[in-house]
């Protein structure tokens, strides 16, 4: 049987339109509305689309983690320096600005707040981005750097990896706060 022309060319038309549709839907198959992702998944909240680059313990005595510990005093000994690099993409057309309180939480309710801190490297709390733009800057030493992520920072407990799942917990403007389960 001998398909007419004008089909077939329609079925690979719609076929190609499905295929390019499917490559513009955002990452690694979370869809805009999840709320609970994990580490290396974007998570969209309104117009911000957060990417969670990497996270990890900091150690004072390191060359490379010197530069975030930038103003940091030493930790107590039963604490450890911990921080999440992440890239913010602001989509939309106004100006959005970053939530305060980004939170890591562990499994057994202990909540840690950001640290202020002096590094080049760091995410200030209430950061705001522009349109069509995002974060880190590009050309930025965060842009720029091994990991290519603004950093928050935090002193966490030192058994905080015994605690598992943590979470880092972004702040909704409206709604459900969102979850970042953290791979450590």
């Amino acid at each position: 049987m001998r398909i007419p022309t004008s089909i077939f060319a329609r079925t690979v038309l719609s076929g190609a339109c499905a295929i390019a549709a499917l490559a513009l839907l955002p990452g690694c198959g979370v869809d805009r509305g999840e709320r609970n992702v994990e580490e290396g998944q974007k998570l969209y909240l309104g117009d911000l689309e957060y990417s969670i680059q990497i996270s990890r313990f900091l150690n004072p005595a390191d060359v490379e983690d010197a530069a975030y510990l930038e103003g940091q005093r030493p930790p107590a000994n039963s604490e450890d320096y911990f921080a999440v690099f992440v890239q913010i993409k602001n989509v939309g057309e106004e100006a959005q600005r970053l939530p305060a309180g980004i939170v890591v939480r562990d499994s057994r309710e202990g909540t840690y707040y950001p640290l202020e801190s002096d590094s080049v490297f760091a995410l200030k709390s209430g950061t705001v981005i522009p349109g069509n733009s995002e974060i880190p800057v590009p050309d930025s030493p965060a842009a720029t750097g091994p990991i290519q992520g603004q950093m928050l920072l935090y002193r966490v407990d030192y058994g905080i990896s015994q605690k598992r799942p943590v979470e880092l917990v972004i702040p909704a403007q409206s709604g459900e706060d969102a979850h970042v389960k953290l791979d450590l």
